[in-house]
């Protein structure tokens, strides 16, 4: 095992990359946030509160409570607090609502609504561990797991650098449903092993 620094910060992961999301709506699970046209707050989202996305031409619009706030090609919303995680549902085409810790980025790319979580790479581990090895297992597993989850995404972070994220959410990479909501042994087994992996 080797200890692995260079990616503290945030890695992108493109989610529902494979499907053609054209709207979905936002909320903050806990914290709160700050929707950034450029490096300009537009709006601040508390908790409570859902804001609608929607594709429309080459624009994204934005409302909140039936209000629109304006139509823009590409946002950024930053969580605010210590701890920040929201919920996302895609209405057109209609998917389970999700709940995902960290950031998100949305942009217009190829007739769709391109949607990234911006997470820290424990959080994400996390969510991949829960994911692909399931919520039931002893924490050393989950330990295991984790840093081989950590070493696939740092051997790969370029996969996808052409469409503007590291790594998507399916099985073509490591398959990522959001944040761990169900086993705290799978959070601090990425906390736990952060930044070890297998040489």
């Amino acid at each position: 095992l080797l200890i692995f620094n260079a990616l503290s910060q945030k890695i992108n992961i493109g989610i529902y990359n494979e499907q053609k999301i054209k709207s979905f709506t936002f909320a903050p699970e806990s914290g709160s946030y700050n929707l950034y046209i450029d490096t300009t707050i537009i709006l601040v989202i508390s908790k409570g509160n859902t804001v609608q996305f929607n594709y429309l031409g080459d624009s994204i619009t934005i409302k909140i409570k039936e209000k629109k706030i304006g139509a823009y090609k590409c946002f950024l919303i930053s969580g605010t607090s210590k701890i920040n995680s929201f919920k996302i549902k895609p209405l057109i085409p209609s998917y389970n609502l999700r709940t995902y810790d960290d950031d998100l980025s949305v942009s217009v790319y190829q007739g769709k609504l391109q949607i990234i979580n911006k997470v820290e790479m424990d959080n994400y581990l996390a969510g991949v561990v829960e994911s692909e090895g399931g919520a039931k297992a002893n924490i050393e597993y989950y330990k295991s797991q984790a840093i081989i989850c950590r070493t696939y995404a740092l051997m790969n972070i370029n996969k996808h650098i052409g469409e503007s994220f590291n790594l998507c959410d399916n099985v073509h990479c490591q398959s990522y449903l959001g944040k761990c909501k169900t086993n705290t042994d799978i959070i601090n087994a990425a906390k736990f092993t952060t930044g070890l992996v297998i040489v």
